[in-house]
């Protein structure tokens, strides 16, 4: 797992990261634009708190909420204590700006109090997508994205002369299909530096998906299998226990591919699937994710059909924002293959779904059955394939499934894991995803966000089979009970491939 090692001094801080030590000001602006809403209040406060409860902040810093609701400063933090309790301390940090997100006046509002507190800026977007152009467009306007005046005396985001950066979080989704995606990429980079757009996915900041790259890359006994000689298929399930909620107006134009699938689960396919980066700079390693989404084969009018399925929970038509007519899928199940040399011939398979049975996230790699099954006549129903199990949520860890003896005179077979449990090797707190990545983009680390090539190559794939559902009207859209793990057609569909979905996910009798 990536190291971070913040150096605090003084003077100020260094960030040991690039070809230079650069040192900046040692003063932290963090403004939350959308700071009414639920993404602030439950997950990114909890998250920079915890960062500074953690002496992993500088220690002058401030945080700025802006958002559209009127509120007095105790009004905003006695709103985030709902949540978590804050010391007097960190809120004596906060203060609160009212304003409209269309308004220019708003902004200028909010840069006169963001000087005040002259230095670094870290700039969350917590808001809606409909209105980010908006937003940025304000925000550049009103010069709260601060920029080096001249080329020379500028190293990656800091400004040397005035030792001061600028940076911009975004919350997906990014996008609704490849033209949006990079027509909204466009925009940014018009108003500003790529360098200071930090595209987010909360998924990559998980320890356990952190942790794919050690599995794989710091430990020799796993790479020389981790190809089509020795793995049979990959499975990834993402489920959900709860309904769209409050969400309906959003998802109900978005969907669970959109939702889940565009982002979640291929970050999760390329961390697992790519190759070994050249070294561990962010964007060496985001070149090898950007190689492998290239080369996930496209559906065409023929295999989308068959390859495809999707599903809704009974009872969704009557949520709050979704419209009557509505073909918006909330489960979905893909097939597909990775066409390289290290992938050809592996089918992927990749499940997402709202409603569901459990709230899991685990990626399997099930390898290959021996070409001679010496024990099929003494245990045929456990003979099950070796696989390594990625269990992102809950209870997170590795684990390794193999066949074993039962103590006694028979030889009856069963299959067994061999552990590693974060909780129980390690005795400390799994940091929150948010805090590892906010503390990411103060240190300039990229690894963990999202390139503008990233969100294309992802949407070029997904539109390829999305695209079809959404032309076609009648194409099925198969109704589940919610607490069910999705609808029965599920299983006939991975079962005309010679598969079955993993059996602890959903409950299967092998």
């Amino acid at each position: 797992m990536l190291i971070l090692i913040v150096v605090l001094i003084e003077t100020g801080f260094f960030i040991p990261f690039g070809s230079r030590h650069i040192k900046t000001s040692n003063t932290l602006n963090i403004i939350i634009v959308g700071a009414s809403g639920d993404l602030t209040q439950r997950k990114i406060m909890p998250a920079i708190y915890d960062l500074y409860k953690d002496k992993l902040l500088p220690d002058d810093f401030h945080i700025v909420g802006f958002s559209r609701t009127q509120m007095t400063d105790d009004g905003f933090i006695k709103k985030l204590g709902a949540f978590k309790d804050y010391d007097q301390n960190f809120c004596s940090r906060i203060e609160y700006i009212s304003g409209e997100y269309s308004n220019l006046d708003s902004y200028k509002k909010l840069g006169e109090t963001i000087l005040k507190h002259d230095g670094n800026r870290l700039i969350y977007l917590a808001i809606p997508p409909d209105i980010l152009r908006d937003v940025t467009a304000n925000i550049s306007k009103a010069h709260i994205v601060t920029q080096c005046a001249c080329e020379e005396d500028k190293t990656n985001s800091y400004c040397v002369k005035t030792g001061n950066w600028s940076r911009l979080i975004f919350e997906k989704p990014f996008g609704t299909d490849t033209d949006s995606a990079v027509d909204l990429n466009y925009y940014l980079q018009a108003l500003f530096d790529e360098h200071q757009i930090y595209r987010i996915d909360h998924f990559l900041g998980k320890e356990t998906v952190q942790n794919i790259m050690i599995f794989r890359f710091a430990n020799s006994i796993f790479e020389p299998l981790w190809n089509n000689h020795y793995v049979d298929h990959i499975e990834i399930n993402i489920s959900e226990e709860v309904k769209i909620q409050s969400r309906g107006a959003y998802f109900d134009n978005a969907g669970i591919v959109r939702d889940v699938i565009q982002n979640h689960a291929l970050q999760l396919l390329s961390l697992l699937t790519m190759e070994p980066p050249i070294s561990f700079d962010a964007d060496a390693i985001r070149d090898e994710k950007v190689k492998l989404l290239k080369s996930l084969a496209l559906y065409d009018e023929n295999t989308y059909k068959d390859h495809t399925i999707r599903g809704v929970y009974h009872g969704y038509l009557q949520e709050t924002g979704v419209k009557q007519d509505s073909k918006t899928e909330t489960f979905a199940a893909i097939r597909f293959f990775i066409q390289n040399w290290r992938w050809a011939g592996v089918p992927v398979y990749i499940r997402a779904g709202k409603a569901l049975a459990s709230k899991t996230t685990q990626a399997h790699i099930y390898f290959k059955e021996l070409p001679h099954k010496l024990f099929k006549n003494i245990a045929p129903d456990r003979n099950l394939p070796n696989q390594i199990i990625f269990k992102f949520q809950p209870h997170e860890g590795i684990h390794l499934t193999c066949l074993s003896k039962i103590p006694g005179k028979n030889f009856e077979l069963v299959p067994v894991e061999m552990d590693f449990n974060y909780q129980m090797n390690f005795n400390s707190r799994l940091p929150d995803a948010y805090e590892r990545l906010l503390l990411d983009a103060i240190n300039n680390d990229l690894s963990l966000f999202i390139r503008h090539d990233e969100i294309k190559e992802a949407w070029r794939f997904v539109d390829s089979f999305l695209k079809r559902w959404e032309n076609n009207s009648q194409f099925p859209l198969y109704e589940y009970n919610p607490g069910q793990n999705g609808p029965e057609q599920m299983h006939t569909f991975i079962k005309r491939f010679g598969h079955l979905w993993n059996k602890e996910y959903c409950r299967l009798k092998i």
